[in-house]
């Protein structure tokens, strides 16, 4: 295979005499062929073909950064989704002991009765809508102020339009509005009951601001604190350790996301332990000056911006949340672009790129001299002493854009590959940044014998090892400790909407969906249920175990009597089980594949078991993807907002499309091998409407907007 002469190879690729030209020129092509998944490129002998004709020849793989990225993404995709599973249940019960020691907070303030009640009822309005919204047990004894909670978590859950709740307003003539779109679950929280919930609930703890211009704001802010207090916790005989969660969480996000942007609410009083109860005005000044020298703090503070708010500010207003969004250090540079450039800007991704160290980026962006300035001072952004896992995996991608040594390869200086790298870099950021999407705040302007290779590796070793430590410090980060009764819940919730599914899966003749249903019956044998002869998908066998899985849920539920049910009890353990992510799987397939390309650097033979592993690395990397290998899914596809700019009436929503081939001709002992892998497009659209990933995927091929593929990726593809 590699002694054939690449053109005879290309020519039975059914590559096109203007393709080959092209190839020949810069050594590397993407084709606007697609696929599903990364994985299936390297497959042996797959094509894109459907008409029954031969698909393309034996060709080596060519194994890119792109494959081994999304299969990263996918894994911090899963990771923090069961991370925000635990988080989601951790938060509905601090949200009940935050309420019930709220309405007991009355003893330690002492002053004018309807200042007290008015405040109070704020601090309760704001909490009573996340626990509304999280179905969390709380009591709300106001008849109307229940009222007011429902109809605002009412409209946070249609999540349109943009309005101001009275509740919030410091005054009539308060010019401020919220953007209700917001609230939208979108990425990996949409699609999913419990996930949805708590987007909803903790994007509104982000976004209800108790503001400094206000007495009863701040005097409502220290309630909260007050109430959240572990000391406070004690006395009033509640779950201390919830709270103490709830901290660990923003903690956890923080080295996942980026340091927290902004002033903590639940840090603004504190409660001394001889004589806790002061006056109004005490509170007030205490939550005030804190405040202030929160505000300063963090505007000194190396890689923290303060990033513009989705509601029209007043005059030196400075707020607190109850939750603090991530300063993603990308973001940071995006916002201290939008503050110079002014209300009209409108990002140009290539920044990003640029910034990282794309030469190629810098000259296709042409950028005057005052964004050159602000990335090159934001360099320092990227060299903080503790970078979160978001700001290593962007200095893992500077790698990749980096001026290539005098031994590259030819396609590795051609400008298609410096077009490629561009791309590669883009899609990433578009992964990550989809994953982090609720922790980012909202920007607004303002052996024996020698054999062949049967696949090379992109000749990036150093990326490869840094994504192999960032699996395991993600691993290690993610690790949520839950209550029994928080996992009892979950796993109880899961088997109820398995035996929904088993009865219509039973009825249906679509494969994927027959599979499904095959790993629930498999599930259910492993752990005991007794199965007698006859058809699968006879009624009486399916209600028996549709019966059997509603039951153990219940069991589970009640968290008790576990052993007498010892089919409940190993249908948690495998349940239990079945939410691992495979960080340590990917960690070492990123290690070998750096060994392997300083091996083929060095033009060395790959050993037997080397060979055997490439051929089979389709079949590994659909490992980290939510399908078998012979059936992929169309979910690669995603897409995030991550600006807007309502005076030009542009959202910057930016994302990956369908894995597309790539073609390169990769030196080899004199010649030129043609191989083939998968790179991810990058792709965005500029429309306000915020997009769930079935509506991106949908609008791939929109004959009137289809997304915008810039045109900068040009060099890469043929005219």
């Amino acid at each position: 295979m590699l002694e054939r002469d690449w053109r005879d190879s290309a020519a039975e690729a059914k590559l096109s005499p203007a393709a080959i030209k092209h190839l020949e020129q810069e050594k590397v092509l993407m084709t606007s062929d697609e696929f599903l998944q990364c994985y299936q490129a390297y497959l042996p002998g797959y094509s894109t073909r459907h008409d029954g004709e031969a698909g393309p020849p034996a060709l080596p793989y060519f194994i890119t950064t792109d494959a081994l990225f999304q299969a990263y993404a996918w894994c911090l995709q899963k990771g923090t989704a069961r991370m925000e599973t635990a988080h989601a249940g951790q938060l509905r019960e601090y949200l009940g002991v935050l309420m019930a020691s709220l309405n007991k907070i009355d003893s330690l303030v002492e002053g004018d009765a309807a200042q007290i009640q008015k405040a109070k009822e704020m601090a309760l309005f704001v909490v009573g809508v996340a626990a509304v919204l999280m179905d969390a047990k709380v009591q709300i004894k106001s008849e109307a102020l229940r009222r007011e909670v429902e109809q605002e978590a009412a409209r946070v859950r249609r999540a349109q339009g943009m309005t101001w709740p009275e509740r919030l307003k410091v005054s009539p003539k308060d010019p401020s509005s919220l953007d209700y779109t917001l609230f939208k679950p979108v990425g990996l929280y949409a699609g999913d009951e419990l996930m949805e919930q708590y987007f909803r609930a903790v994007r509104w703890l982000q976004l209800a601001p108790f503001r400094a211009a206000s007495n009863e704001h701040m005097l409502a802010a220290a309630m909260l604190s007050l109430s959240h207090s572990q000391q406070r916790l004690l006395k009033l005989n509640l779950d201390k350790d919830v709270a103490e969660r709830f901290e660990d969480r923003q903690t956890r996000l923080e080295a996942l996301a980026g340091q927290c942007n902004g002033a903590k609410v639940l840090r603004c009083a504190f409660l001394p332990p001889d004589t806790p109860s002061k006056k109004a005005a005490e509170w007030i000044q205490e939550a005030r000056e804190w405040l202030m020298e929160t505000k300063g703090s963090t505007e000194n503070s190396v890689g923290v911006a303060i990033t513009t708010s989705p509601r029209s500010r007043l005059d030196n207003d400075l707020s607190a949340h109850v939750i603090q969004p991530s300063a993603l250090t990308d973001a940071m540079l995006l916002e201290k672009l939008s503050q110079a450039k002014g209300p009209s800007y409108f990002p140009d991704t290539l920044s990003i790129a640029s910034w990282l160290g794309s030469d190629y980026a810098a000259e296709w962006e042409k950028a005057d001299s005052k964004a050159t300035g602000i990335r090159k001072d934001a360099q320092q952004w990227l060299l903080q002493k503790s970078p979160s896992i978001h700001q290593e995996g962007l200095m893992l991608l500077r790698q990749l854009v980096m001026p290539q040594p005098a031994d590259a390869p030819a396609y590795m200086k051609s400008r298609s590959w410096q077009a490629k790298s561009c791309q590669t870099v883009l899609s990433a950021w578009a992964q990550s940044r989809h994953v982090w999407a609720l922790q980012a705040q909202p920007q607004y302007s303002v052996g024996a014998g020698l054999r062949e290779w049967p696949a090379f590796v992109e000749r990036y070793p150093d990326f490869f090892v840094g994504l192999a430590n960032l699996c395991q410090k993600a691993a290690r980060i993610m690790e949520v400790p839950e209550s029994e009764a928080v996992v009892n819940e979950r796993i109880a919730r899961k088997l109820h909407q398995m035996a929904n599914d088993y009865a219509a899966q039973a009825v249906s003749s679509e494969q994927h969906v027959s599979e499904a249903w095959m790993t629930t019956l498999e599930m259910l044998l492993l752990a005991g249920a007794k199965y007698q002869e006859g058809d699968y998908t006879d009624p009486a066998a399916v209600t028996k175990f549709t019966r059997i899985m509603r039951e153990s849920a219940e069991v589970i539920a009640r968290c008790e009597g576990l052993t007498r049910h010892p089919v409940a009890q190993k249908l948690r353990e495998r349940l239990a089980e079945n939410r691992k992510v495979p960080w340590d799987d990917l960690e070492r397939i990123c290690l070998q594949l750096a060994v392997l390309a300083h091996k083929q650097a060095r033009e060395l033979p790959p050993t037997a078991e080397e060979s055997r592993w490439l051929l089979a690395f389709g079949t590994n990397l659909s490992d980290f993807s939510d399908c078998h290998f012979t059936s992929p899914r169309d979910n690669v596809p995603k897409a995030v907002r991550v600006f807007t700019n309502p005076e030009l009436g542009k959202a910057l929503t930016v994302g990956i499309g369908r894995p597309r081939f790539l073609y390169v001709l990769h030196p080899w002992k004199g010649k030129e091998v043609l191989c083939r892998g998968a790179v991810l497009p990058y792709l965005e659209r500029h429309e306000m409407k915020p997009l769930t990933d079935d509506e991106w995927r949908n609008s791939l091929h929109d004959a009137q907007n289809p997304p915008i593929q810039p045109e900068w990726i040009g060099p890469l593809m043929v005219k």
